[in-house]
């Protein structure tokens, strides 16, 4: 089994790493390790959890993980949105997201300097997955609310990463319209915890409708340019492009 570090801001995405990508990594000999960035120091001499606080906290983070040599790769699930303006390539907005991402992921593993290192930045907020499969987060959602979701996901081809593309028009947003009284923290849990981390075999319906996700470093469609991976990995008939 080949280990895989990923870098996470928070609870639930620890969460829906563990709970939702580990099984379907573990199919093709790979195991994805959450860990989650460690923030300010406390009095008692322990530590906040989750968020970027600034890049040097992200940075020390980083090469803390790449002490690990026992990791073929160490990668990242973080927010694009949420990166505080002192990491690399952070000005370099470009045309879109995605390019934007890809310049902060490049700059960010040219300052790191290490092979191991495969960074990857959300272009999402976590509740876009919600719009992946919403009839199974009727904790939160009705079906009413759930056939809302849907019809929202159909409006962008069904990729749902698209979604994140303005104030009001965030998933987090479009969630508040659609369910009155939706609280990020706390439903954004929910959605995790009781809705699509309680379906392990939604990761391979995660993939065609995230295809960035799917592009991701620690993706079973990962590149074959990435050569810390290994090929019975790269090359898996059974989790290709889909």
């Amino acid at each position: 089994m080949k280990k895989v570090l990923l870098l996470v801001e928070g609870q639930t995405e620890e969460e829906f790493v563990a709970e939702v990508l580990r099984p379907d990594l573990r199919r093709v000999d790979v195991e994805l390790v959450p860990v989650l960035l460690k923030t300010k120091p406390v009095k008692s001499g322990g530590q906040f959890r989750g968020g970027v606080s600034n890049y040097a906290a992200a940075r020390g983070d980083t090469l803390r993980l790449l002490n690990d040599t026992s990791a073929v790769l160490v990668s990242s699930i973080l927010d694009l949105y949420g990166l505080p303006d002192d990491f690399p390539g952070a000005t370099e907005r470009g045309a879109n997201a995605t390019e934007w991402a890809r310049n902060v992921e490049h700059a960010w593993r040219a300052d790191i300097g290490k092979a191991r290192f495969h960074p990857y930045l959300s272009i999402h907020e976590f509740e876009a997955f919600a719009f992946v499969a919403p009839s199974r987060c009727t904790t939160v959602f009705s079906l009413s609310q759930a056939e809302r979701l849907e019809s929202i996901a159909s409006e962008f081809g069904g990729q749902v990463e698209s979604i994140n593309n303005g104030p009001t028009t965030h998933p987090s947003a479009r969630a508040s319209a659609i369910r009155p009284g939706y609280e990020k923290p706390v439903h954004g849990a929910l959605i995790a915890s009781r809705g699509l981390l309680a379906h392990p075999r939604l990761g391979p319906r995660l993939r065609p409708q995230c295809r960035r996700s799917n592009r991701s470093p620690w993706s079973p469609s990962a590149q074959p340019s990435m050569p810390a991976l290994p090929r019975s990995m790269i090359h898996s008939r059974r989790c290709g492009q889909r």
